[in-house]
């Protein structure tokens, strides 16, 4: 009862707040825009890209793309991360399919990492390394791994561990569990406010109808939906945003991910409707 009173205390009082971090977070994305360039720099846009450098989330789901790589592009990518070793922040380069000329990018975040498991009961025997390093986030990871399976035994609880880090509450850890040991189909996706102001990997939860309503739930899609909003509406990421070039590098980004789409997935879907591409005016119905 406490803990319902607290979240829902919080999702009274969330519009009220700002976030410090998302200043920062919209000046860290300007920096990592104009280090990488434009082809690379607008990835850090994406929803999902956003909340974990903002320490929001441990891990950006649905992993980042880079199309047409360029070979510099990983070592690029490594070196960014190590300047910013001292956030807790670390890039890495993943799933190099050269014959499709694309690649992911894995984000991850320590200060995302300890929000996740602060509001958690499930793995309250789990504490965040000290550095965020590919060995001590394994082995943190490996925790998880452990905790989850002690209390949601089988194959139907093997994807917990990466939604608990993409940010999915101990509630819905639960309710995932059961939706797929029954093969529940009617699922509701929820959404943030803003969670899909750039085309790419969105923050979205999967629940089953009656978790839709969960306070511990709305407070969070709340919580990204607002950080979201204060990072756009900065004005470094506003001026950014205006730029042609990052403008261009957005609908290269968007037209090629359909391309891919239909050559190596056979997906003819074309340029799909959401808030950018109308935007910036390249899908028509």
């Amino acid at each position: 009862m406490l803990r319902l009173c607290i979240f829902l205390l919080t999702l009274v009082m969330l519009p009220l707040l700002a976030f410090a971090e998302a200043p920062d977070t919209a000046r860290l994305i300007v920096k990592l825009y104009r280090a990488a360039g434009p082809r690379i720099g607008v990835t850090f846009v994406e929803p999902s890209v956003v909340l974990t450098l903002g320490g929001m989330k441990a891990h950006n789901d649905g992993w980042a793309s880079i199309s047409d790589p360029e070979p510099a592009d990983a070592r690029r990518l490594l070196t960014l991360s190590e300047d910013l070793k001292s956030q807790g922040i670390r890039l890495q380069p993943i799933d190099m399919i050269e014959e499709e000329q694309r690649f992911h990018v894995s984000v991850t975040s320590l200060p995302g990492l300890r929000r996740c498991l602060q509001r958690s009961t499930l793995l309250a025997g789990v504490t965040a390394p000290a550095e965020n390093t590919a060995q001590s986030w394994r082995e943190c990871t490996e925790q998880i791994h452990q905790l989850c399976a002690a209390k949601y035994p089988g194959t139907a609880g093997q994807f917990l561990p990466r939604l608990f880090l993409d940010g999915l509450t101990d509630e819905g850890l639960g309710d995932d569990y059961q939706n797929r040991q029954h093969e529940q189909a009617e699922l509701k996706t929820i959404l943030p406010e803003m969670g899909d102001y750039f085309d790419g990997p969105q923050p979205l939860l999967s629940v089953s109808p009656r978790l839709s309503h969960d306070p511990q739930l709305l407070a969070q899609q709340q919580e990204w939906g607002q950080f979201l909003q204060e990072v756009y509406a900065s004005p470094e990421f506003r001026q950014l945003a205006a730029e042609p070039a990052f403008l261009a590098a957005r609908r290269r980004k968007i037209e090629g991910h359909a391309a891919w789409l239909k050559e190596y997935r056979d997906l003819d879907l074309g340029i799909q409707s959401s808030p950018e591409t109308v935007r910036l005016g390249i899908f028509r119905s």
